[in-house]
């Protein structure tokens, strides 16, 4: 694909200029011998004026939210376009149904892999959960005196645990973001980001160290990290049953 370089004046913005072009370059069917200004030029230009002046009464059969459907906006939405308890619920959930599908959303189930001389744990296990309202989103924020004087937009948020020591937070970014969503995009569990879910654990874990839960009664979940398979032991008495 060629990268245009547009002068100035003929720039309406860096990224609808690149995507019209690339649009046109597509389905002009251009190739490296071809002369960009002869053959891609003038199909960006009625792409450009379409985008610009469309009128909405008549039917182009284009539309300038074609250039946005097939964007990648969740985390975009999820940092700009929510409420901040809208955020958090986003968060559990999306970090629940990474490791258990269709699990709650009120409550942030913890996970706890066990390593072996190394070796990545064959199976994750979980015995509690943490109430929602025990977390909470954070967002980097400008020291208030330049707080106003210009734009600023964080480029991750933050989900927080604290219970009375020191605060323990998850960074999420966009590729976690979009890591966690990965049971959304039928992506299988063993061709995910291993990195990712390690960052996702390491935060589990250490909450779990200030969480009591009963050894004697309760309910312990397995998932087995080659098939994805999870399975539900009741313990009542200290009596484990499937």
């Amino acid at each position: 694909m060629v990268r245009r370089r547009f002068d100035s004046p003929d720039l309406v913005h860096p990224f609808i200029d690149s995507r019209l072009w690339a649009v046109a370059e597509e389905e002009a069917d251009f190739s490296d011998r071809d002369d960009a200004d002869e053959v891609v030029a003038p199909l960006f230009e009625v792409k450009k004026q379409r985008f610009l002046f469309e009128d909405e009464i008549m039917d182009l059969g284009y539309s300038s939210r074609d250039l946005y459907q097939n964007l990648p906006y969740d985390f975009i939405n999820h940092r700009n376009g929510m409420s901040s308890t809208g955020q958090k619920e986003d968060i559990i959930r999306k970090i629940n149904g990474y490791f258990a599908p269709n699990a709650s959303r009120p409550r942030l189930r913890l996970w706890l892999s066990h390593r072996y001389r190394s070796k990545s744990s064959l199976a994750l296990v979980s015995r509690t959960t943490v109430p929602k309202r025990e977390m909470r989103l954070q967002k980097p924020q400008l020291h208030p005196e330049i707080a106003g004087t210009i734009g600023y937009t964080p480029s991750h948020t933050a989900i927080e645990y604290k219970n009375g020591g020191d605060p323990i937070r998850l960074r999420i970014s966009k590729s976690l973001y979009r890591a966690i969503g990965a049971l959304d995009a039928n992506i299988p569990y063993t061709l995910r980001d291993r990195d990712e879910e390690q960052q996702i654990l390491e935060f589990m874990e250490e909450i779990e160290y200030h969480e009591d839960y009963s050894e004697e009664t309760g309910e312990i979940m397995v998932k087995d990290t080659e098939t994805g398979k999870v399975e539900r032991i009741d313990v009542e008495d200290s009596i484990y049953r499937e």
